[in-house]
Parts: C-alpha cells; structure tokens; sequence
C-alpha cells in the first residue's frame, strides 16, 4: 500500500490533537541514537538498562535503587495499583489521566473520585476526607491532565503530612516540565520530602517527544522501589529507548528548545482562544482545557468529522464535563492552508457555535488564499469588511468580530512532525 502524502488530511491520516504529544519530535541528537540503535534491534539489552538507571539516579541526587524503570510511565502506574487490592481505595481527581483507575478496578480495589476545586486545582481536602484507614493509594497528577491546571507545592505538602500512615501517595508528573517557570510549582523528585510514602512518577512522552518509544521511570524510597520492581516485566526496557532516554538527558540543548518552544505555542494559543472570547483554563502543561457550552462527545464527533481528533472519547467523566481537552502544541498542517493547527482547532469550535459565521469564513478565506501569492501564504487569512459586515448580522459585536481576526500573525507554521 502506497504511503498517504503528509499533506493530504483524511479519516485515516488525521491531525491529532487528542493525546498530549510533543509534535516536534525528538531532539536531533536523539533521532540520531534512533537511527544507529535501529541497526542493533535484534539484539537484547545488556548495559544499557543499568546505564540508564545510573544516569537518571546521578541526574535526580538518588540511589539507583530508587528508581524503577517503566515501559512508559503507564507501567508505573500499574506497578503501584499492586499496592491496591480488595477493601483498599485509590483516592483520585476528577477529572484526571485515567490509567491508574482502570489499574485500581482490575485488583478490585474501590476508586473514589473527587472533583477538581473551583481553582481546577486537586480537591485535596475533599480527598482527605475520603481517604481510608485500611491502606490508600492516593493519585496526583500535577499538572494535571486534562485540565492543565496545577495544584500548588505548599498545598500538596501539607496535604501529606495529614494522610495516614498507610496511604501512598503518587504523584505524577508527566508534564513537569512544562510547568517549571510556575511560581506555585516544585517538582517533588528535584525538591523531595522526607517520606518514604511518596512515589514521583516521569516520563520521556512528553518533553523528549517519545511516546512512541516507551520509557518511564519512577523515584521512590529503597523499599518501595524494590516491592514495585517485583511486578516489573522482564526486560520491560528496550535497546532503542534505554539508548534514546540516556542521550535525553544528556541534551541540555534540546530540551531548553523544546520547552522554549512549546511554552511559546501555548502562549499563542491561549491568546488566540481569549480572543476569540473563548474561556481557558490556565495551562501548565502543553495542552488546554476550554470551555465550549456544547456536550463534549457532539464536540469530538464534530471535530473527528472534519478529520482533527482531540478528547479522549473513552474517558468515564467525559460525559459529566461541558469543556473539549484541546492540546496547543502544532502537530505537522497537513492541509492545503499552511498554519497552526491549533488555531485551525478554534476555527471549528467557532463554525460549531455559529455554522453560518463558519461556512463563511471558510469560503471567504478559500476565495482569499487562492489569490495570495505563495511566498506570502502563512498566517490564518484576515477578516474581510464583508465577512465582519454578515458576522455583525450574526449578532457579534464590535468587540467580538476584532477578537477573531487573525490575520498574518502567526508567522510560518513551525514543528513538522518527524
């Protein structure tokens, strides 16, 4: 089967948007290590696995007993779901990355979900309260996904100090560090506490753009890491992403861009959403959650319909929630209009809410485009008078209509994905 050009978006070759991906990629020195590893496929890992331990264990200030690898840090969380079992609970946000629940339900353990605050922060005195006597599993997730928000440092940390003697807590910070110029953030493995109840979860998804290669890790006490290594598959670490995380974390460089990078893609996109008089939850992470007044699940339908995938259609709290998990990172434009995707994501939630105003802008700026000379096709086609004259008759005001122009400032779509 031939392969689908990277320019033609279709049913099978979608934009995605749906799972929180870097769409840079890996770092340059990273593809390079994917490359030559590539040729060694066939052979087991043998010094690699430790080497990896060693660096990551050098990097965080821990013994190498500490940290627990994980094929992605999906297996870490089912590594603490062993500490659950029947009469146990796993005490959870809601809404939060759902993996661990599923986990939890598997060793017929109880989950209790208690919803985010009016902050979008954890509710951490609502799960104080339902945290049990006879052993807790309690799960952070900070940034959390898919909200984007944070819970504050200060606040997490007396918040430990409160639980019982036998709960866990596990605090996941797959999105780290997307969050670290946060005034209100501290990571717990680059600034620990003293209690050997705390798990940090990471992961090389994210940042380091693997998420297809599968790698995870966790810091914990010398006790608890060797009771989760216990449930560990053999060789659950591959050659290609032991050889891949240890060349990560040795590219300063390429990590400083791609946080650089990200940061600013978020920026933009947030200030395009206000623009639009759309609501945002402040993200930390490199994704945002937005307020959209319709039923998530119509949203998704829609949105998939015209080939753009977000959401997470599988969620059990996506039905009690009225916003759409909208990441803001460029994923590669695979369209004849060269821009970023995540604007393109506005423009469909704006023909969603208004279909008419949609249509229009649709036809007025395929009239435009193809009119413009190439050299200058970059940035998301301005408002026309006429447009703004038909949106003013769909009841946008004079603030309205100056918040959705666009016009040519996004500059060329940046990030092709790799």
């Amino acid at each position: 089967m031939a392969a689908v050009p990277a320019a033609v978006v279709s049913s099978t070759n979608p934009i995605l948007l749906y799972r929180n991906e870097n769409p840079y990629g890996p770092s340059e020195n990273v593809l390079a290590v994917i490359r030559e590893a590539a040729s060694i496929g066939n052979r087991y890992p043998r010094t690699e696995y430790d080497y990896l331990l060693a660096k990551i264990a050098a990097l965080h200030a821990v013994k190498p007993e500490q940290v627990v690898l994980g094929c992605g840090s999906s297996e870490i969380l089912q590594l603490v779901s062993a500490f659950l079992g029947p009469g146990k609970r796993l005490v959870q946000a809601s809404p939060t990355y759902h993996a661990i629940a599923r986990f939890a339900r598997d060793a017929k353990a109880e989950v209790v979900d208690v919803h985010i605050n009016k902050m979008y922060a954890h509710d951490l005195d609502g799960m104080l309260a339902r945290v049990g006597e006879s052993g807790s599993v309690v799960y952070i997730c900070n940034p959390n996904n898919p909200s984007g928000s944070l819970t504050p440092r200060k606040d997490i940390e007396a918040f430990i100090h409160k639980l019982p003697s036998s709960t866990l807590v596990l605090i996941d910070e797959a999105y780290h560090h997307f969050a670290v110029s946060a005034p209100e953030y501290a990571s717990f493995i680059d600034h620990p506490v003293d209690d050997p109840r705390v798990i940090v979860a990471r992961t090389f998804s994210k940042i380091y753009g693997l998420a297809g290669i599968r790698l995870g890790y966790a810091v914990a006490s010398p006790e608890i890491a060797k009771q989760m290594r216990q449930f560990t598959t053999f060789d659950n670490v591959n050659m290609v992403a032991a050889q891949c995380g240890v060349t990560g974390l040795e590219d300063a460089a390429g990590l400083a861009t791609a946080v650089k990078r990200i940061a600013a893609d978020r920026h933009e996109f947030i200030h395009q959403a206000q623009q639009r008089k759309m609501a945002v939850i402040p993200s930390a992470a490199n994704f945002a959650m937005m307020q959209t007044g319709k039923p998530v699940r119509d949203l998704i339908a829609y949105f998939k319909k015209n080939n753009v995938l977000i959401g997470r259609p599988s969620a059990e709290w996506l039905d009690r929630l009225t916003a759409a998990d909208v990441p803001c990172g460029p994923v590669l434009t695979r369209s004849e209009m060269i821009r970023h995707p995540h604007v393109q994501a506005l423009e469909l939630l704006e023909e969603y809410a208004h279909p008419k105003a949609g249509r229009l802008r649709q036809s007025r700026a395929a009239a435009r485009f193809s009119k413009t000379p190439p050299s200058i096709r970059r940035g998301a086609p301005a408002l026309g008078e006429d447009t703004e004259a038909v949106l003013a008759e769909f009841g946008y005001s004079a603030a309205d209509i100056a918040g959705l122009r666009v016009g040519g400032a996004f500059g060329p779509a940046r990030g092709q994905s790799r």
